[in-house]
């Protein structure tokens, strides 16, 4: 009798997963298969081998510009140069274009990253010479789908609903520091370097990321995926580029980072409060509790 029951269900079941997939489109597969390939590349560069993964982001680089392209193409045609959208859509791209564009910032990332020659440079100057170049970038970004300034973030917001904000950085870096307990990225306790690698991270870590993240990217990926969608992919790119660390636990904590981060940006519409909290969270990483608690 229960056999029979199971066997009656069967077919309600794989109509059900019929439908779901029937759902599915491409468009929002080939996001996901970008994502999976990013997250291979960063295994690979993490755990198997540099060149390896270097290649595979340097192959994704050059296939998600192609696909940027090819969604520009096929996008305008469809809706006509004729027409007021259309003409719209040759200025500013299409939102399939903009999505795929920003996305290259991810190998862009890790590619910067690898790519920089650093023996030369004292540790804290690594943070400025890979984010100038990413920052630089981000805003060609913006500048080509021509975004207007407060459409990525880029906007004051109110003043003590940004402080506050910020100082989520705070307890943020305590609980990142007891998943990761890196070595201090200064040789002593000097006051003047502390400000200055504080700068450092808090323009060149902290802006420049939730520039790229919660600026750009979730910005094209709004505009593109549904709102959902963009904060769990937007999120998990973000996660799985911590990889590097070799911390599962820390990706998982990264992930919900960048799901509280991406609530208040929404919320608030500016990247000022979460910017100096990513900021923040990484002065008390790198900086304050190595200093207080080796």
């Amino acid at each position: 009798m229960e056999t029979g029951m199971v066997e009656q269900r069967r077919p309600g079941l794989a109509l059900k997963l019929k439908q779901i997939l029937a759902k599915i489109t491409v468009k929002e597969v080939i996001p996901w298969l970008f994502a999976l390939c990013i997250t291979l590349a960063e295994i690979l560069v993490s755990l198997v081998n540099v060149r390896m993964g270097m290649l595979l982001h340097a192959f994704l680089l050059v296939a998600l510009l192609i696909q940027a392209s090819l969604c520009w193409f096929r996008d305008s045609r469809a809706v006509g140069a004729e027409t007021e959208a259309g003409t719209a859509m040759e200025l500013r791209g299409t939102p399939g274009y903009r999505f795929y564009l920003a996305l290259t910032l991810a190998p862009i990332i890790r590619i910067i990253s690898l790519a920089t020659p650093m023996w030369n440079f004292p540790t804290m100057y690594w943070y400025l010479i890979t984010g100038a170049p990413l920052i630089i970038t981000a805003f060609v970004i913006i500048g080509v789908a021509r975004y207007r300034p407060e459409e990525v973030g880029l906007r004051p917001g109110q003043f003590w609903q940004q402080a506050g904000i910020a100082l989520a950085g705070l307890p943020l870096g305590f609980i990142e520091y007891t998943i990761l307990r890196p070595q201090s990225l200064l040789p002593s306790d000097n006051i003047r370097l502390l400000l200055l690698a504080g700068f450092i991270l808090l323009v060149f870590t902290g802006f420049a990321e939730e520039i790229i993240f919660r600026g750009v990217m979730l910005r094209a990926a709004d505009d593109y995926l549904e709102k959902t969608h963009s904060l769990i992919f937007v999120s998990f790119i973000f996660a799985v580029l911590h990889i590097i660390h070799f911390s599962f636990l820390d990706v998982v904590f990264v992930f919900g980072v960048a799901v509280l981060f991406t609530f208040f940006v929404r919320r608030t519409g500016s990247l000022l409060g979460v910017s100096i909290a990513h900021g923040i969270t990484n002065i008390m990483l790198y900086l304050i509790w190595p200093l207080l608690l080796h």
